[in-house]
């Protein structure tokens, strides 16, 4: 398998527990949003990470993930494309 055939299934997994769980924890948001982030899907992820933060607002590391993504947003939209 390769790596992106990994991560896909590890999203499909966390989706999984999160759809069936109805009080989804944080970390399973977190976690999935760290896929996401890693296959380039920084919307997906800045929603998993936001949602960390709704449930636990003290979590540090979704914290800096989120403020790394609205950095890339606002350059992508201050590119020489869009001015």
């Amino acid at each position: 398998m390769s790596l992106a055939e990994d991560i896909n299934r590890d999203i499909a997994r966390l989706t999984a527990q999160i759809d069936h769980t109805p009080t989804a924890s944080a970390e399973l948001y977190f976690e999935r949003g760290k896929l996401y982030y890693r296959t380039g899907s920084f919307d997906l992820a800045l929603n998993d990470f936001l949602h960390t933060l709704r449930l636990n607002p003290a979590h540090t590391e979704a914290r800096s993930y989120e403020k790394l993504l609205r950095e890339i947003f606002e350059f992508r939209y201050k590119d020489i494309y869009n001015p």
